[in-house]
């Protein structure tokens, strides 16, 4: 502004309504070429979009779970159907299952059944079934919220640009907490007091194989090169997807497995998993109740996903729905997080695993062992895992032996008694089939001492042949003699 215009208007942009919209410094353009503002268009919304959601959660609790995660009922435009979504996240938080009887009797407490158009109008959602991509229709939902808050606050800030009476400072702040608000897109908090804790209807946690991996369970089995750790992944990949049984742990019912092998060659992996199937007597449910992602199917040039970085998850996900369990083989080539024993660079591989589980997945880790013989890297891995398997090479172990290792629980939460007892296991060729062995530890071990012992050998000659320690060794003596 000229000094004579000062002179002219003291107050530098107070004045009329016209000169203020003209003269604001931060207009980037002249005022006529800005656009009149039409108040009469609707706010942006997507009601099929909505709609999807609404039948998908309907329809199968995982999706509800994946909405829950990043959706609120303010982020639905029609009153209808944030109502019922509202009444979806009552059902959940109070551990009880949504379909349309339990979905009419929480909106008909609430009173707002009639409003949502009754039950008629539930079961016209649900019939639209599971549509499209539900991850892209979560994305919509929250892209128009968020453009229905920049209207919100451009209008606020219209209005106070033209109110004198506002504070300049205070408007800054409100376009500041916009881009906050738009950026993050996360929901508030649940918090629950001690008495609602106690008083919801939670499910029982399931297995989708007894007792090692739980539903919504993190779980890894670590081993030394050539031991057989992708025979074992394959073999209970098979196990989990066809309810079936494998060493000494049962899966209750047939579960979807999404498998992701990092470096074997497409070749040797059906190779494999042949031989394993014919191992097995029942078949899978159907075909895609276990599925695979390896990377000779990606074509040249083309690469699996790190899932140690945003663009790796994002890729993953829409492959994710349906899934109970996703097996990674192996972590050094399918998490690349730059050095191992760094635990902050594990933090973005931990949070996405932490993800899956709150949407109900379960996770199986396969991972070397490190030169010491623990898993190699930061050991902050295991802090979040239900279960750590180690698989390793009995002390008279030899190389025409092939996989033949013993299996121990390293770290178990709520196993104990027997089934926490550790074990042999050896895969026998029978035929075209291969098929696991197991044993008790301590018979193998029985048998050793006693080939040894009858061979005259002493209890420490024992001890150094075998690897025993020497007191054990002697308590086994003590027994055969006994018997």
């Amino acid at each position: 502004m000229s000094s004579a215009q000062k002179k002219q208007n003291p107050g530098g942009h107070r004045g009329s309504a016209e000169n203020r919209s003209c003269n604001t410094f931060f207009l980037p353009e002249p005022c006529s070429r800005v656009k009149a503002i039409d108040l009469s268009k609707s706010p942006p919304a997507a009601p099929d979009a909505e709609a999807a959601v609404l039948a998908a959660s309907i329809l199968k609790p995982e999706r509800l779970t994946l909405a829950a995660e990043s959706l609120t009922p303010e982020d639905f435009h029609a009153p209808d159907h944030r109502s019922i979504y509202g009444a979806m996240l009552a059902l959940r938080s109070n551990g009880k299952g949504v379909d349309l009887l339990t979905l009419a009797d929480e909106l008909s407490r609430l009173g707002r059944l009639d409003t949502v158009g009754g039950s008629v109008r539930l079961a016209e959602i649900a019939s639209l079934g599971c549509l499209g991509n539900f991850p892209e229709h979560l994305g919509i939902l929250k892209e128009m919220t968020a453009r229905r808050k920049v209207i919100g606050v451009g209008l606020a800030l219209y209005d106070g640009g033209h109110d004198l009476s506002a504070n300049l400072p205070d408007l800054a702040q409100m376009a500041c907490n916009l881009g906050a608000a738009v950026v993050a897109g996360k929901p508030r908090l649940v918090v629950a007091d001690a008495a609602q804790l106690l008083s919801m209807q939670l499910p029982q946690r399931e297995y989708f194989l007894n007792p090692v991996i739980p539903r919504q369970g993190l779980v890894m089995i670590y081993a030394p090169r050539g031991v057989g750790k992708t025979f074992v992944a394959l073999t209970l990949a098979y196990a989990v997807a066809s309810g079936q049984r494998v060493f000494r742990w049962q899966a209750p019912q047939p579960r979807r497995v999404l498998y992701l092998d990092g470096e074997m060659p497409a070749s040797t992996m059906q190779e494999r998993l042949a031989a394993i199937v014919t191992g097995f007597e029942q078949e899978l449910p159907g075909p895609d109740w276990l599925r695979f992602i390896t990377p000779d199917l990606q074509g040249i040039g083309a690469r699996m996903p790190n899932l140690a970085t945003p663009e790796g998850q994002a890729a993953l996900l829409p492959h994710l729905e349906g899934v109970d369990l996703v097996i990674l083989d192996n972590l050094a080539t399918l998490a690349r997080a730059g050095r191992e024993n760094d635990a902050e660079g594990w933090l973005p591989v931990q949070e996405w695993m932490l993800g899956l589980r709150q949407r109900g997945l379960s996770v199986c880790l396969i991972h070397h062992a490190g030169k010491g013989g623990q898993q190699r890297g930061t050991s902050s891995r295991e802090d979040v895992l239900d279960t750590v398997i180690a698989l390793k090479r009995p002390p008279d172990y030899r190389q025409e032996e092939g996989a033949r290792f013993e299996v121990h629980l390293e770290k178990a939460r709520g196993i104990c008694g027997d089934e926490a007892k550790s074990f042999e296991a050896t895969l026998d060729a029978q035929g075209e089939a291969l098929v696991w062995r197991c044993k008790d530890i301590e018979d193998v071990r029985l048998a050793q001492v006693q080939a040894l012992h009858s061979e005259g050998m002493t209890v420490r000659d024992i001890a150094e042949e075998t690897g025993i320690a020497r007191s054990t060794v002697h308590r086994m003596v003590k027994k055969l003699k006994a018997a």
